[in-house]
Order: structure tokens, then sequence, then C-alpha cells
């Protein structure tokens, strides 16, 4: 019995309201997405289904405020969930990180503490509000309506013509996740339909009655079903083959248990078939190939390493967790090193194989126990009213219910969770409690005042939460289209200006959000640099030094933000390292700074090689320096460089060995100590590291450059020349190499070729004086080899190696 039905024969605005919200949710939240979003799925539904849930509970309360009388479908279950969402709000009170924790961002949305009070209020409001068997059938019908479009439409955009009228939307779009999900949401909703086909009889109250209606309705089952088996052949998962057979099993076993309610055995053909599909291919490789997006997920035994590993951190883990959307920050800190041997070392998985061992890392052992009993309790309690419920469209409803919540339970499993899945469990469940919880509590405000008063608070509290979250959520949105602005801006090579307004404002819109000031930082710095690139080398007049100087500091001061704002993501240390690495020139202690970002880089992904070989290079940088200073004049001056030399390259050394032991084939790390043993003296050392690298890399010039550079010193000619004319063929218009290349030529006597190497860079050049200068010499008979050991202007340069 709901509290609308129970007090007043009339329908209110707030009954309207409600029986319509209820039914929309289940079709859109599926289907919607914003492509005008940097992320154009997960943040659009939470916030459609924030306010929208919120709305609800406002005229729920609200309701009960203005009549005075309340009515709740109580039961000891209904404690777990609030139980559940107590230790969530433990679990993020202590979080590791702050914003994604509380209302979520890089596709976190669906596990944040935001989400989960909402989604648990929601359960509440479907499980006071949504017994009524029409409204369920509107539910149902919703949702069935709403994945026929999925899938008809995740089919379509296979077809490269259609996804050539739509360039915005990436390759295999569909507006659940990623395939794995989409697979298992097409399962779920094929089997919701199949059972709500099973027991349809032939009455106009049935959900497929024998009417134009009810056609059409078997018609949309038999084409979700045609979809579902698409992408499942496609895909190949063995896991969602299984999810298929146990979904037919729970479709045949009250089909067994109660007959009566099935008027036709011939519509179990279509199920039969499906478990005849399942069982042929969880053995056999399918034969279906379509071009869609593979699925990368880390395997159960890495998934279970990072459980494992985030508890023995904390007795706090174990326990809570490491709060709400962490998951790839324990990831990070605690991946298999066995990882690096395979192309996705460098992945931050932000999700486990499963929902479970997600929501067993992140939230720990309290949260994960609460959620288990839920979903034992109520399925046991569900399993017992269909076998003693007697009233037959109740039993129909019921039992479609039941089957289409533990398809979506497994899918949710299978895809590892996100806001689709998240809010068909509960509220598929707040549907079920709805059934099984017959026992309610009825008051009146006139015998029980401060009951009154209570619900009056909500009410007054719920609205503002509204209101508040209306505002939230907009400046959210409106932040995310300013971002997205700027990425358009800065693909369309518009004026930097534009860009870093466009970026500005949405970090002042959205100041929680730590992306937006590592990219604003990036832009203060690029425009920095491109100030001092116009300047082409001439001094700067002080307006010119202030505007510098101006930038450099921003853009400091919004990468330390960043760190400040989410202090655990290991991003926001890289971005301020490289900040401070390319202001080394102009700011006293940068170098200090930029070594103590990536050794907090290192911290949080301590076996990713990319941030140990970073540090190194700064070591190698401030080394060249001081072995610049070991020429000074002051004796004592150029005493404490040449240590301090020796002492980075050790370090330099001693890091880039660690990243090598890390990554065994990462060549960066290989090509900066190349760098470290030239400059230490120990050339053949370098060269033999060179070699072995341009081996691997053989189209890298600017490696082969290098190394060309070494045997140079080496006084391997030969090698040296070979090695260069190898990458001219590569690179023609490589000037640095064709201008060594000339000076070897004149050593072994051959102008002629010296003059044409020389032409060469001056067809590319003309304007260029050095280059002007070196082949005038040359046609006046003049040895130059000389000018092979200085570089040319970094205007004529090209193919550097980084």
């Amino acid at each position: 019995m709901s509290f609308f039905s129970s007090f007043r024969p009339q329908v209110s605005l707030a009954e309207r309201v409600l029986a319509w919200m209820m039914p929309v949710l289940f079709f859109l939240i599926p289907m919607f997405f914003l492509p005008w979003s940097s992320e154009i799925l997960e943040q659009n539904k939470q916030a459609l289904f924030v306010l929208v849930s919120l709305i609800g509970i406002v005229l729920w309360f609200g309701n009960m405020a203005m009549r005075k009388k309340t009515i709740f479908s109580i039961g000891w279950i209904q404690i777990v969930p609030a139980l559940f969402l107590g230790f969530v709000l433990v679990s993020s009170l202590f979080s590791v990180m702050g914003y994604q924790t509380w209302v979520g961002n890089n596709m976190q949305e669906y596990t944040s503490f935001l989400t989960t009070a909402c989604l648990v209020l929601f359960y509440y409001l479907l499980a006071n509000n949504a017994e009524e068997v029409g409204l369920q059938k509107k539910n149902l019908v919703a949702f069935l309506f709403s994945a026929f479009l999925i899938g008809l439409s995740s089919v379509v955009f296979l077809v490269p013509m259609v996804r050539s009228w739509l360039p915005f939307l990436p390759s295999g779009f569909n507006t659940i996740g990623n395939m794995n999900a989409l697979a298992a949401f097409l399962s779920a909703a094929s089997f919701v339909g199949l059972s709500a086909w099973l027991v349809s009889y032939k009455k106009d109250r049935a959900f497929f009655p024998s009417s134009v209606y009810g056609w059409m309705m078997r018609a949309l089952v038999f084409l979700l079903v045609v979809c579902s088996l698409i992408f499942l052949l496609a895909i190949d998962y063995w896991m969602l083959w299984v999810m298929n057979i146990v979904g037919v099993l729970v479709l045949a076993t009250f089909g067994f248990v109660q007959t009566d309610e099935f008027p036709s055995t011939k519509r179990f053909f279509l199920p039969l078939l499906i478990l005849l599909v399942s069982l042929l291919f969880l053995f056999l490789p399918s034969p279906l190939t379509l071009p869609i997006p593979t699925v990368v997920v880390p395997s159960f035994s890495a998934s279970w390493g990072v459980v494992t590993s985030t508890f023995n951190t904390s007795v706090k883990n174990v326990f809570l967790g490491s709060g709400p959307g962490t998951f790839k920050e324990d990831f990070l800190l605690h991946k298999p090193l066995s990882l690096n041997q395979s192309r996705f070392w460098d992945l931050g998985f932000d999700r486990a194989t499963s929902y479970f061992l997600t929501l067993l890392t992140t939230m720990g052992v309290l949260t994960v126990l609460a959620w288990v009993v839920f979903v034992l309790w109520l399925g046991a309690k569900t399993v017992k009213r269909l076998l003693k419920e007697r009233q037959h469209e109740d039993w129909k409803v019921l039992y479609v219910l039941f089957v289409g919540w533990v398809m979506v339970f497994m899918g949710q499993c299978i895809s590892a969770s996100n806001m689709t899945f998240a809010f068909l469990f509960w509220g598929f469940s707040g549907m079920l409690a709805a059934h099984v919880l017959t026992h309610v509590w009825k008051s009146d405000f006139r015998e029980i005042p401060l009951l009154g008063l209570f619900t009056s608070c909500v009410f007054i509290m719920t609205l503002v939460g509204v209101i508040v979250s209306f505002c939230l959520v907009g400046q959210k949105l409106g932040a995310e289209y300013m971002f997205v602005q700027a990425a358009q801006s800065q693909k369309a090579a518009k004026p930097l200006s534009q860009t870093m307004a466009l970026l500005e404002t949405a970090q002042s819109w959205n100041p929680f959000f730590d992306t937006y000031k590592r990219r604003l930082s990036s832009a203060y710095l690029a425009k920095a640099e491109g100030n001092i690139a116009e300047l082409k080398g001439k001094q700067p007049t002080p307006e010119q030094s202030k505007d510098i100087s101006s930038l450099v500091t921003k853009a400091l001061e919004t990468a330390n933000k960043a760190t400040a704002t989410e202090p655990n993501r290991v991003e926001n240390w890289l971005a301020l390292g490289l900040v401070y690495e390319r202001v080394m020139p102009y700011i006293q202690n940068a170098e200090d700074q930029a070594a103590k970002a990536y050794l907090h880089a290192i911290q949080l992904d301590p076996k990713n090689p990319a941030y140990q070989t970073q540090l190194g290079h700064v070591y190698l940088l401030v080394a060249d320096r001081a072995h610049a200073m070991k020429s000074s004049k002051d004796a004592d001056t150029a005493k404490k460089a040449g240590e301090q030399e020796v002492l980075l390259l050790k370090n330099a050394e001693q890091i880039l060995n660690s990243a090598i032991k890390t990554k065994a084939d990462y060549l960066p790390a290989h090509y900066y100590l190349a760098a470290v043993y030239e400059r230490s003296g120990r050339l053949s050392d370098a060269v033999n590291r060179l070699v072995a690298l341009r081996n691997q890399t053989p189209n890298d010039v600017g490696l082969g450059f290098q190394l060309a550079q070494l045997w140079t010193h080496q006084k391997k000619y030969a090698e040296a020349r070979a090695e260069l004319e190898r990458i001219t063929k590569l690179s023609p218009d490589y000037a640095n190499a064709l201008w060594s290349l000339a000076s070897l030529y004149e050593q072994v006597g051959d102008p002629t070729k010296a003059q044409v190497t020389i032409k060469k860079i001056l067809e590319k050049n003309p304007d260029n004086a050095q280059v002007q200068e070196r082949l005038k010499k040359m046609e006046a008979g003049e040895n130059t080899s000389g000018f092979g050991s200085e570089p040319l202007p970094q205007e004529t340069t090209e193919n550097k190696t980084p």
C-alpha cells in the first residue's frame, strides 16, 4: 500500500509527477548522454539521476508534510541499505581522494558518495511508492524500450557510413559503457523481455496482450535478443555466456515451480535457443568479428593482488577501504611488476575485474558485507514470495522483476558496474522490496507531533539539497562545457589566449576538479614559451619580461594548486614536475622542486619507469649546468661544480638503472643512461647502449644522430659517416645530420660530396647566414670540417630525440 493511495482518493500533482518520473528515469538513464562534454556518459547520467531522484524525495516528504500523515514499508531488511550508506560515508571521510570520492569525476561518478546516497534514497522511494503493479509495468516497459533503442543504435553505429555522419562519437560508441557492459546490459534487458513474454496471457492487463501493442512488444523483445546475440558473438567473453546460461536456468526453474503461470511451453523455444548458443560458444570460438573496441581489464589475479596489498597497507583499509573512486590510485601503487612486460604497462585501471573486488578494495569489508547481506536477504525474501504468492498479476510482475534483478546483479559484477548498472540494481531492488515488504507503519502527526517536525525538517533539508545540487550540477556541467570549448579552441589552432580564458572560466566554475588546473598550467607555460620564442634571441623589453614572468608564475601556482586539490593523483605531480623542469633556466632552485615532484610521482606509481626516467633527466640537465660552471675562473666554484657534476651523474645513473630494472625495454631510460655514460667519459658504454637502442628503433633518426656524434668523438669516422648516410636517407631534410655529414666527407677528402650536402641544407634554409658562409668557404677551397662540431641554430635543426 503506497502513501498516495492510502489517505486520499483524488490524485495530487505530486502523485502525477512521481508516476511519470519513475518510468522516465528507467527510460532515460540507460540511454542518456550529452555530446558536448569531455566524458559524455557517466557525469551526465549522474547529473540527471541526482536531480530527478532528489526531486522525487522532495515530493515524497513534501506530501507527507502537507497531509500530516506518514506511512512507511518496514522490515529489518530496510536497515541494511542505510547501514551500507553509513559505511560508505565513513569510508569517504577517510578517503585518499577528495572531490572524486564525494562527487565523482573521471568516470567514477557511479561510486561516489553523492551518487550512492541518491541511489539508496531512490531505493527507499521505490520501496514505499512503487508497489502498484501498473506503475512497475510502466517502469519495466520503459526500460525495455530504452534497451531496444540502445541495442538497435549500437548495431547501426557499427556501420562505417553512419560513423562518418557522427564524427564526434568514438568508435564502438554506445550509451552504456565499454562493450562488455553493453553486452551484459542487453542480455539483462533481453531476459526481462523474455520473462514478460513467457507469463503473458491473452488479456488486456498482461505484459504483452493480444493486440497491436502486444505484438509490437513481442517484436521488440525478439529484436532485442538478436542485438544481444550479435554483441555476445562479437565479444565472445566466457563470463557473458555464463550469465546467459544462468538467466535461462532462472527462467526455467520457475517454469517448473509455477506451471500455471506459463500459458504456453512453446515460448520457451527462444530461451532454449539462447541456452544452446551460449553452451556452444562457451567452448567454441565465435565466427563473428565486428569492428568494435577491445575491452582491456585487469586479470582476476591482478585485481585480487591489489585488494590484498591495499589491505596490508593499514588496518583502516581492511574495514573501510581506501575510499570511493580510488581503485586507480590503489592499482598504480600495488600493480604487479609483470604488467610492465605487456603493452598495457602504462595503463591505470580505474576498476577491478568485478564490482565486488572494486568495492572490496575501495570501501572495505564492512561495506561489502552490508552489500552482500542486502543482496542475499532481498533475493531470499523474493524467492520465498514467488513460491507462496497466489495473486496471478502480482506473481507475474514479481517474476519479471526478479529475473531482471538477477541479470542486472550479474551484469554489474561482470562489467565492473557504472551509472547505468548501479541505477538499475537499486531501482529493481526498490521495486522488489515494494513486493516483499508486507508490513507498513502508519502514523498521524496529531498523534506524534515530533514525527511531523522531523518530516518537515527532512523535507526542508531535502529541498535545500535539491537547490544546492542544481547549482553544483549546473556549475559542473557549465565548467565541463567550457573545458571542451577550450580543447576545441586548441585543436583549431586559435590564439592561445582564447584557450586560456576558457580554461580559466572552467577552473573558476569548478575549482574542485584538478584536471582543469593541470591543463590551465600547461596553457600558461605554453604561452610563456611562445612569447620567448617570438623574441628570436632578442632582449625582451621590461613589459615583455613582466608578462613572461607573470605567465611562468601562474603556471607554477596553478600546477601547485592541482597537487593541493588532489595530492594523491600521480598526474598532478607529473605535470608539476614538467613545469618546473621547463622553467629551470629561469627560476632558481626549480630543479629541486622538479625532483621533489617526480619523487612524489614515483611514490604514487613506483612501478612506472617513466617517472624515474624523468627524474634521471633532471639530474642530467643539472649535471650539464654544473659541467659548464667547471670553467669558472673562480677555483672554488669550479671545484664545487666538478664535485656536483660527479654526484648528479651518479644519481642519474642510479635512478635510470632502477627504471630499466622496472621495465627492461623502456627506451627513454636507455637513451638517457647512454647520455650519462657519455658525460662520464665512458664512451664505449654509451655507444653500446645507443647501438642496442638503434637496432630496436632503426627509424628514430634523432637517436641515430646521437650515435653518430659519439662515434665521431671516438674518431670512428667510418661508422659515423655510415650512420649519418643511413638516417639522411630516412629523413633527407635532417639539417643537423647533413651538417655533420659534410664535415666527415671533408675529412676523407671528398669536398664535392661535402658541397652537395651543404647545398641540400641551403635549399631548405636559404636565409641561414651560417650555412651560406660555410658554402662560400668550401667553394673557395677551404676545409670547413670544424663547422661540424658546432650545432646549427635552433630554427634550422629538426628531428631531435626528446
